[in-house]
């Protein structure tokens, strides 16, 4: 055996006997990673051109992320706290901010109004009446 490996064991007989096992309580403040998932409809708007909100993300929480599939993504960070806020980030990039019943609503009156058979009035008229059905 060579100097390198004799030096090696006795380094690990020592922690050994200092350490004989893990912890059996975990620190409440050690690194923690769990796997989000985002689903690909929201990708676009989680990762962004550039990565941005994801640079951001990490820059402003301290979290590593990397895709592990399709829709899920490993989040490493620091503290239990760090990961709760970048979790609290990442739910506020990939919300839902459209109310569908309003775009729904725009939609029929843009193609009301691209409509020549009625006038500014008559329009009116059937968004009241649209409406109150």
């Amino acid at each position: 055996m060579n100097d390198f490996s004799v030096a090696k064991r006795e380094i690990l007989d020592l922690m050994n006997k200092c350490i004989a096992e893990p912890r059996a309580v975990r620190k409440e403040n050690g690194p923690v990673v769990e796997k989000v998932h985002v689903p690909v409809s929201k990708q676009a708007r989680f990762v962004c051109p550039g990565c941005y909100n994801l640079r951001r993300l990490q820059a402003q929480t301290g979290v590593t992320i990397s895709q592990v599939d399709e829709e899920t993504f490993s989040v490493f960070a620091p503290t239990p706290g760090a990961l709760s806020e970048a979790k609290d980030l990442i739910g506020e990039i990939c919300k839902d901010d459209m109310d569908f019943a309003a775009v729904h609503a725009a939609t029929e009156i843009s193609n009301t109004v691209n409509s020549d058979d009625y006038t500014k009035s008559n329009l009116m008229e059937k968004i009241r009446d649209d409406n109150e059905q």
